[in-house]
């Protein structure tokens, strides 16, 4: 194993991780990068010890693929996760906050969901098609992780998901199930 050393930390912490206080802080866009770099710390943190760890996030949202990874990622940690939502957690922030085995958030943190996004009108027709039944595949998948997670139907998810952002309170996320408490 390699020898964890001061600079080496403090690498990770620059990145969001605080790996002294087992402590991961996803306050970004939800893509590729962002979700490598959690997805390392979750591992590096597993690999330490099986002790607890904290999950901060507040995010606009990002890209579906990458969140279904991470959201897959936490579900399947060693440790206990305790997913904490801070200031914004939308479009695929709130189901990334259900995957924590405990799930808490401050009170003015705001949530917001919304249908899949996607596609190209530069794309030829076949493809707009095969592309639309794909998201709506993710869409109903991504309801259900939900209904999962939070008890809540997937049909309310879908409801919610559909036409313009849908945006909520806290004491909304704790009713859906995306938090059980929450912090003043």
């Amino acid at each position: 194993m390699a020898r964890i050393t001061k600079d080496w930390i403090s690498t990770y912490f620059s990145q969001g991780v605080d790996y002294q206080n087992r402590r991961i802080f996803l306050l970004d866009e939800i893509y590729e990068s962002s979700v490598g770099t959690v997805v390392q710390g979750l591992k590096l943190l597993e690999t330490a010890s099986v002790e607890p760890i904290e999950f901060y996030i507040g995010t606009y949202g990002g890209e579906i693929y990458d969140m279904f990874g991470l959201y897959d990622v936490i579900r399947a940690s060693k440790c206990h996760i305790k997913t904490i939502a801070v200031g914004k957690v939308m479009s695929a922030g709130p189901l990334l906050v259900t995957a924590g085995d405990e799930r808490v958030c401050y009170k003015h943190t705001t949530f917001m969901v919304h249908e899949v996004a996607g596609s190209s009108w530069q794309e030829k027709l076949a493809d707009q098609k095969t592309t639309v039944k794909h998201l709506d595949e993710l869409q109903t998948i991504w309801a259900q992780c939900f209904e999962e997670r939070t008890g809540t139907p997937a049909k309310k998810w879908l409801k919610m998901f559909r036409g313009c952002d849908t945006y909520f309170d806290a004491v909304t996320a704790q009713e859906l199930g995306i938090v059980e408490k929450i912090i003043s």
